[in-house]
């Protein structure tokens, strides 16, 4: 653990948002995901970093699933894997939680280029 005094989640959250400021284009987007992820941890009293355990990890991944479409659910999920790695990064936790978050790859399909008669024919 970190020598740096127990913080609140909400403080640790300030302070990546701090962290990464500057580094990303859309952070008003993962502040707005973080704060999804605060607001379920602290219906279930969970207010420090040392709480936080594979279970609530889990349930929160589980709730993500249930109400999100795939591509919301991989940025806010994506967003919360990074804080984690993050709390582990400056020791805030010693487990890594992050690894629980398996992102999924939307699936795309193969571009078709057309030939040129069908742009020829198109233009037509």
């Amino acid at each position: 653990m970190s020598s740096q005094g127990i913080k609140s989640l909400s403080l640790l959250v300030s302070e990546y948002l701090t962290y990464l400021n500057g580094r990303l284009k859309y952070l008003f987007i993962v502040k707005q995901n973080l704060r999804l992820f605060l607001d379920f941890l602290y219906s279930r009293q969970i207010k420090y970093p040392f709480q936080l355990n594979k279970k609530v990890i889990l349930e929160y991944i589980a709730c993500v699933n249930k109400k999100y479409g795939s591509s919301t659910k991989n940025r806010i999920l994506s967003n919360v894997r990074r804080f984690l790695i993050y709390l582990v990064e400056y020791e805030y936790i010693e487990k890594d939680y992050s690894n629980l978050i398996k992102l999924k790859r939307p699936k795309r399909g193969l571009l078709i280029i057309p030939t040129i008669e069908e742009v020829e024919e198109f233009l037509d």
